[in-house]
């Protein structure tokens, strides 16, 4: 059986034989040099024992796994974003079920996306059926979970959805955190102040809707906003009770 030679004698065999596979035709050629490099050994010892320690190997072998791992990374960013790209173009084309195929499997690669999660469920939204909208549910709160960077277009997007789902109570409360971030947001105010309206609470979308008028310069949103009012208003003089609601967002 072979025996490991120690690090005292691995370093002084570097110059004191020429045949030494690490530095071939090397050995020392005077006194002076050998002088010179035994004045070294101490120091190649201690590189020697260092480079052998455990913890060299392990941070070695970490070294090795991160530059692996973030390899693998790169790779399942790459194939995230190629499902993206299909899904968009699926949806473009109105191919919502391909488009949904295809976000799901980006989603496998790059599950911590809120993007990702917020674009799938604006896709099953737009699917309609009661499944699809369990789907769009789910996705819009993961997203939410994840801290988007729009994360007021994922709650208005979702305000929207409860209200397909006449969840009310629970659009009402996502239009009002939609208004508190965003108080020029005019189509969740319009949004809000017609709920209010079909949940009898007239003063509160009167509430909603003034300083919405005096700050909104826009004639489309001016003639909304002032198409709900009017309604508030008949309604408080019990002159009709409205039976279907209004567009949920301008157009």
């Amino acid at each position: 059986m072979a025996t490991a030679i120690p690090p005292s004698q691995s370093a002084l065999r570097r110059f004191t034989r020429s045949d030494d596979g690490t530095t071939p035709g090397k050995s020392p050629k005077s006194t002076t040099e050998i002088k010179d490099l035994l004045a070294g050994l101490p120091a190649q010892i201690r590189r020697d024992k260092i480079r052998r320690s455990p913890w060299v190997k392990a941070l070695s072998y970490a070294a090795i796994a991160a530059g692996l791992l973030g390899c693998f990374k790169g790779y399942t960013w790459y194939l995230s974003e190629r499902y993206l790209s299909d899904a968009l173009r699926d949806a473009l084309a109105g191919e919502y079920a391909e488009a949904k195929s295809q976000l799901e499997s980006a989603i496998l690669y790059n599950p911590n996306s809120p993007e990702l999660h917020g674009n799938l469920a604006v896709i099953c939204q737009q699917m309609g059926t009661a499944e699809s909208q369990q789907c769009a549910i789910e996705h819009y709160q993961q997203a939410l979970k994840l801290k988007p960077k729009d994360v007021t277009t994922i709650r208005y997007n979702l305000a929207n959805l409860y209200e397909e789902t006449n969840t009310v109570d629970k659009s009402i409360e996502l239009y009002k955190m939609v208004l508190a971030e965003t108080p020029d947001f005019a189509p969740a105010r319009n949004n809000l102040a017609r709920l209010y309206i079909l949940e009898t609470q007239y003063a509160a979308a009167e509430q909603l809707l003034q300083p919405a008028l005096q700050r909104s310069s826009d004639q489309v949103t001016q003639a909304v906003l002032l198409k709900i009012w009017a309604g508030c208003n008949m309604n408080v003089n019990n002159m009709f009770r409205p039976h279907s609601p209004y567009p949920r967002q301008l157009s």
